[in-house]
C-alpha cells in the first residue's frame, strides 16, 4: 500500500480511537467506497474494521471497561410422553424455537467495584394471580373454581438474569448487592452456557422453578432472590477453603425484586467447601444449606369477588410456613474425565395435604403437614477430543407427598391428561397443569461439540418415568399416591452462539 493510503487509513483509525470518528454504518459506506475506488483493499478495510470498532463511552469518566456479553442458544425438541393409564397420550411437542437470548453488561469501574445486568428476552411468561400482581405464591389456580382459589392469568415476569454491585475485597472476599442466585444445588449454578446438558435435570427445576402452591408442585427454593452475598476463601496449606453467606428476601416475587406482597420475612444461606488435588486426581466437596422464611407462605390479599374470596383459604391456609434446606456434593476430574454428584433436600412447612390440589368442591377439609422433597444429580461427562465432550446424567426426585406434574419439570414437555383424581369428590385436577406424581427418575445421554470459537452444538436424549400417581376417593376421603406411572422420551438439540 502506498504512504498515501497508509497515511489516510491512519487518520481514519486515530480518529476512531479518540471518539471523533467511528467505523459504523455511515464510515462503513466511506470504506466500502475507498475498496470500490481501489484506494485499499478489502482486507486493510477489514483490519481498520476491526481496530477502530465503536468505543463505548462511559458516563463516568473513571470507569476501567465495558464489557458486552450475551448468547444466543437455538433449539429443537421432539418430546413425547405416554399414559399408562389408559389414557389417549398427550400431543407431543414438535418444534423449533429461541430458548435464551441474553444480553448484558458489565462495568469496572475501578478500585475494585463493578456492575453487571444481564437479561433473557426470550424469558417465557409465567402463570401468575391477578390479585396483586406480585407472584403465584397466592392461591394460583383456575378462576372461577367452587371451593378453588383465585385464578390464572398470564403476565410477563421480571426477564433479568441477574443485577450486580459488586464490591472486590483483595485477599479476603467478594461482596454483591444484587439479584441473583444462591448457593443451592450445583446444577443449578452452572452457567447456562456450559450446562453438559441442554436443560437442567426434573430434580432441579423442581426445586428451583417458580413457586407452584403450598401442597404441591414446584418449590422455588433456590431460584435467583434480592439480597447481600459474599464469598470468599480462607487459607489453608494445602487445598483450597471457600465458603459464602447470603441474606435475601424470604420469598421471591417473579415480577419485580421484592418479597411477595404481605409477605415479609427473610432468607439466610450458608456454604462451605474445600478442594484439592492428589496426583492427577483433582477433588472438591462441601454443603449448602437455606432457610426461607417466607417459603411456603400465602398472602392474605383477597379478590375482589366475593364469592371467590371466601373460598381461597379453603384448601391453603395463608399462613407462615418456613422452609430449611441442605445441599451436600462432591466433584472430581482426573485426566478428561469429570464427576459432579450431589444430594439436595428441603422441609416445607405444612407442605402437603391429606386432599388432592383440586379445582373441585371437596367434602373433607384438608390436614396439611411438613413435606420434606429429595432430590439426586449425578453427572459424569468425558472430553472425547478437546471439542467433543460426552455427557450421561441420572436424577432421581421424591415429592415426599406434594407431587410434581410432568411439564412444570421438564422444560417444553407435553403434559399428561388432567384426569389424575378418581372418585366423586374430586374429579379432576386444576386445568391445565396435569396430573401429579409423587416419584420421577430420568437418564439423559448427550455431547457437546465446540464448532468454533464461541460456537456449541449439543443433541441429547432423555427417557423419564414418574410413578406413584396421585387419586382420590371419597371412601378414603384422602389423597394418595398409588395411581398409574407415566413416561417420556425427549431428544433435544441446540446451537449456542456466546459472545
Amino acid at each position: 500500500m502506498n504512504p498515501k493510503n497508509l497515511k489516510l487509513l491512519s487518520v481514519l483509525a486515530g480518529c476512531a480511537m479518540f471518539g471523533v470518528l467511528t467505523v459504523h454504518a455511515q464510515d462503513k459506506a466511506t470504506l466500502d467506497l475507498l475498496v470500490k475506488k481501489g484506494v485499499i483493499t478489502q482486507e486493510e478495510e477489514d483490519t481498520v474494521g476491526k481496530e477502530t470498532a465503536m468505543p463505548v463511552v462511559a458516563r463516568v469518566p473513571s470507569t476501567q471497561k465495558v464489557q458486552l456479553q450475551g448468547a444466543i442458544q437455538f433449539d429443537y425438541n421432539n418430546l413425547t410422553a405416554h399414559d399408562n393409564s389408559g389414557l389417549a397420550a398427550p400431543t407431543p411437542t414438535d418444534q423449533m424455537y429461541f430458548r435464551r437470548v441474553m444480553l448484558g453488561m458489565k462495568a469496572d469501574l475501578g478500585n475494585n467495584w463493578s456492575g453487571e445486568i444481564m437479561m433473557d428476552f426470550a424469558a417465557t411468561q409465567i402463570a401468575d394471580q391477578p390479585k396483586s400482581g406480585l407472584s403465584p405464591q397466592a392461591f394460583p389456580t383456575t378462576a372461577g373454581t367452587t371451593n378453588g382459589q383465585q385464578g390464572i392469568q398470564y403476565i410477563s415476569q421480571n426477564m433479568f438474569d441477574k443485577i450486580a454491585i459488586t464490591k472486590v475485597i483483595p485477599g479476603v472476599g467478594t461482596a454483591e448487592a444484587g439479584y441473583d442466585k444462591t448457593n443451592f444445588i450445583q446444577e443449578e449454578l452452572i452457567s447456562t452456557t456450559s450446562l453438559p446438558a441442554i436443560e437442567r435435570s426434573i430434580a432441579t427445576r423442581y426445586f428451583d422453578e417458580y413457586y407452584g402452591s403450598q401442597t404441591a408442585y414446584r418449590l422455588a427454593f433456590a431460584q435467583r432472590r434480592t439480597g447481600l452475598f459474599w464469598s470468599g476463601t480462607a487459607p489453608v496449606v494445602p487445598g483450597t477453603l471457600y465458603y459464602s453467606a447470603a441474606l435475601t428476601n424470604g420469598i421471591q416475587s417473579q415480577i419485580n425484586y421484592t418479597n411477595v406482597g404481605g409477605l415479609n420475612s427473610l432468607g439466610g444461606w450458608f456454604g462451605t467447601g474445600y478442594k484439592n488435588k492428589v496426583g492427577g486426581l483433582s477433588y472438591d466437596f462441601g454443603i449448602n444449606l437455606g432457610y426461607s422464611g417466607d417459603g411456603n407462605s400465602q398472602n392474605t390479599i383477597k379478590s375482589t369477588d366475593t364469592a371467590t374470596a371466601a373460598a381461597e383459604p379453603t384448601i391453603q391456609t395463608p399462613a407462615r410456613n418456613p422452609t430449611y434446606g441442605w445441599n451436600p456434593y462432591i466433584k472430581l476430574a482426573y485426566g478428561d474425565f469429570d464427576l459432579l454428584a450431589e444430594m439436595f433436600q428441603a422441609r416445607f412447612t405444612n407442605g402437603r395435604s391429606t386432599v388432592p390440589f383440586t379445582s373441585t368442591a371437596l367434602s373433607v377439609q384438608g390436614v396439611n403437614s411438613a413435606a420434606t422433597p429429595l432430590g439426586i444429580n449425578i453427572i459424569p461427562t468425558y472430553k472425547i477430543t478437546p471439542d467433543l465432550q460426552a455427557v450421561f446424567r441420572f436424577t432421581y426426585l421424591n415429592t415426599g407427598g406434594r407431587g410434581t406434574d410432568q411439564n412444570g419439570v421438564m422444560w417444553n414437555a407435553p403434559n399428561d391428561n388432567v384426569n389424575s383424581i378418581s372418585g366423586a369428590s374430586g374429579a379432576t385436577t386444576i386445568g391445565g397443569f396435569g396430573p401429579l406424581f409423587n416419584n420421577a427418575m430420568a437418564f439423559y445421554w448427550g455431547f457437546n461439540y465446540n464448532v468454533s470459537a464461541g460456537v456449541r452444538f449439543s443433541a441429547g436424549y432423555e427417557i423419564a418415568d414418574f410413578w406413584n400417581r396421585q387419586v382420590y376417593t371419597s371412601a378414603v376421603g384422602a389423597s394418595q399416591f398409588t395411581g398409574p406411572r407415566t413416561s417420556a422420551a425427549n431428544i433435544r438439540a441446540q446451537l449456542q452462539v456466546m459472545f
